[in-house]
């Protein structure tokens, strides 16, 4: 059995600064896929990406500009 070594370049990280409380930060590793399940992972990506757009597109708040809500799209609370 073989190990798969970590390339430095295989991992990403995002640090989300926040005024009020503790910055978030994100990280994961990145893992090259290609052939069919590659297709097929870029095609449900490029769905997921669609749909967030379109969601992103109908969030408009009454209290902000629209050129700003086209910028700014307003996420769900987790």
């Amino acid at each position: 059995m073989t190990t798969q070594q970590q390339r430095p370049d295989s991992l990403w990280r995002y640090r989300q600064q926040r005024e009020s409380k503790s910055d978030f930060l994100y990280s994961g590793d990145i893992i090259q896929v290609d052939g069919q399940e590659g297709d097929r992972l870029r095609r449900e990506l490029a769905i997921a990406i669609r749909d967030l757009l379109t969601w992103s597109s109908s969030q408009k708040t009454p209290e902000t500009p629209e050129s700003e809500n086209a910028n700014t799209p307003q996420l769900p609370e987790v």
